[in-house]
């Protein structure tokens, strides 16, 4: 296992490689700033320390500078390096260590203590792929592909007949992308999760001599907040599969139909609701679908691991047109954890504050209401295309997604499903097969336990401010 460790300044920055700048008031006439990288390799458990000098002098490469500070990350910069959770450590910003030599020893002392107490992520991964193989033979599944990935960083991917590198269709795993879409927009103020739909889609309702406007007078009392969390009363599909070709046609279809509740009133599963959010999208970033919300891989630092719009699901795009491979959207889960940063301060305090009534049984109204998210036991919540509960560990996310009535040319077999523990593992399963309920009932079942078990869980250690490690404390 080689793990790498980056001491960072101060005030640095989660993409970049240390800042140590000399106390030395003759470095500081020069102007310059030493640069220092702090490495630890641990390769079959033998550990190797070295100092490896991006500019700067010889003094600071033996590790005299005696002003080195280090801001330390969890997780490391994306696409930057590969860490093993036994790196896992200083989660506070802005620890002083007193130099260079004692950020090396630091480095030695993590690899050393935290080895142990950690689980092998690679145990973890394989726990999960065991557990989907079970199910593909119980359930005779004839292709699937495996990701799993610890804060945008891989632990373990597997091909069954798919490589996970593979785009396939992810159903309604899609409604995180258009979640995460939208959130950037209220986070940059294109948008506010109180707005309603009479507000932001003025213009349009306004055309063609008032043409536009919709059946059902309560659609435009509609806000984005009732949309991301299945509580704007819309029926779960407005629209018309086989004959709206485009997402603006599949809205103007939604548009003309009756509400089946007046919104913010009961919360019930809808693909209507993120179809329109996806119309949204569309309208406010001045680009189709597709080209705005791709930029939220772009923005994450994953343009190379975007996914695609299916060609047969254009018109559902939003809500379920999506094709990714495993391992693009087992990186692309990072965006809801916290140190990711993906979310700003408004929609973070949003998403954290959610009311946990998102996981009640199918209720037997008229008409029916559905779950967002059965799955979950207890006072699960729902935002931005996702299932969210809060746990003693920390938090959970889920989703599901199946093809049969999303593709209705399709064969009924296919889906997808994710689940991220609190220790921050994501775990995706993409397949094709029979996808009745019990069939992908018994995946989810599977892989939940598998992501839950004790052995799911790391011990992440504790830095003091001298550079030195406490001792290690297990996540309860």
């Amino acid at each position: 296992m080689t793990a790498n460790i980056f001491c960072l300044s101060l005030f640095g920055r989660p993409f970049r490689p240390s800042f140590c700048q000399s106390a030395g008031p003759k470095n500081k006439r020069r102007g310059r700033t030493l640069h220092a990288d702090c490495a630890l390799s641990v390769t079959e458990g033998l550990p190797r320390v070295k100092a490896r000098r991006s500019q700067g002098n010889e003094e600071s490469r033996r590790g005299n500078d005696q002003n080195c500070c280090r801001d330390c990350y969890w997780p490391p910069p994306a696409g930057r390096v590969n860490l093993a959770p036994e790196m896992r450590f200083c989660q506070e910003e802005a620890k002083v260590l007193n130099g260079l030599r004692n950020c090396l020893s630091f480095a030695l002392m993590a690899g050393l203590a935290a080895t142990p107490a950690l689980a092998n992520p690679n145990t973890v991964a394989d726990s999960v792929d065991a557990a989907v193989k079970s199910w593909m033979t119980t359930y005779n599944i004839a292709d699937a592909e495996v990701a799993i990935a610890l804060h945008q960083n891989l632990v373990g991917s597997y091909d069954h007949g798919w490589k996970p590198t593979e785009r396939h269709p992810v159903a309604s795993l899609s409604k995180a992308i258009t979640g995460m879409c939208i959130a950037g927009m209220v986070d940059h103020k294109q948008l506010a999760l109180t707005d309603t739909l009479g507000t932001v889609l003025a213009g349009y309702f306004q055309r063609n001599g008032g043409a536009n406007e919709p059946k059902d007078p309560r659609f435009k009392t509609i806000t984005i907040d009732e949309l991301l969390t299945h509580r704007a009363g819309l029926e779960k599909n407005a629209f018309d599969d086989k004959n709206d070709h485009s997402v603006g046609a599949s809205f103007k279809t939604a548009t003309q139909a009756t509400l089946d509740f007046d919104p913010g009133t009961t919360i019930s599963y809808s693909d209507s609701g993120y179809l329109i959010l996806g119309y949204v999208a569309q309208l406010l970033g001045g680009q189709a679908y597709a080209a705005t919300c791709s930029k939220v891989f772009t923005e994450m630092g994953l343009a190379a691991h975007a996914g695609i719009i299916d060609d047969t699901l254009v018109a559902r795009a939003p809500n379920g047109g999506w094709d990714i491979s495993a391992e693009d959207y087992a990186r692309f889960l990072y965006a809801f954890d916290k140190q990711s940063g993906v979310l700003g301060p408004v929609t973070r305090q949003w998403f954290d504050a959610l009311p946990g009534n998102a996981g009640y049984a199918k209720g037997g109204g008229t008409p029916p209401t559905q779950a967002p998210c059965p799955r979950f036991s207890g006072k699960p919540s729902y935002g931005f295309g996702v299932c969210m509960k809060q746990t003693a560990r920390g938090v959970q996310y889920y989703h599901d997604g199946l093809l049969h009535h999303h593709m209705p040319d399709y064969p009924k077999t296919g889906g997808s499903f994710f689940f991220v523990n609190e220790a921050g593992y994501a775990a995706v399963v993409i397949f094709s097969g029979e996808n009745d309920g019990k069939t992908y009932g018994a995946l989810e079942k599977s892989v939940i336990a598998a992501m839950t078990a004790k052995d799911a869980y790391g011990m992440p250690l504790e830095a003091n401010s001298k550079g030195g490690i406490t001792k290690p404390k297990q996540v309860q």
